[in-house]
């Protein structure tokens, strides 16, 4: 069976389950033709119980961004600034891009 070609995934849910789910990705997917990059990968929690911390629990070399993470193209984070910089950043992108709009006959 072949698999499709897919970029990027989420997990979502207890901090345990998720190393776990990580693990069987890690441990199961090469011979599925799935390869996880640790260095592309990152977690991220709305708020701290103390098990994220735990040494051993994540993969040495997987990202914990602080202010928030992009998933799906969306921002996911608890911090204003970093949400807000990111619509700025795609407003600016969007603006930019309705400017080209002038060079076609029939925008």
């Amino acid at each position: 069976m072949e698999l499709p070609n897919k970029d990027d995934g989420t997990i979502i849910g207890d901090a345990t389950e998720v190393a776990k789910a990580l693990e069987i990705i890690r441990s199961k997917g090469p011979s599925l033709g799935l390869e996880l990059n640790i260095k592309k990968t990152e977690v991220i929690w709305p708020s701290c119980n103390g098990v994220k911390t735990k040494s051993g629990l994540f993969p040495v070399g997987i990202g914990r961004p602080e202010l928030g993470v992009k998933l799906l193209g969306g921002a996911v984070s608890r911090d204003v600034g970093f949400i807000s910089s990111l619509a700025i950043h795609r407003a600016s992108k969007a603006v930019d891009l309705m400017r080209s709009l002038t060079r076609l006959c029939d925008p």
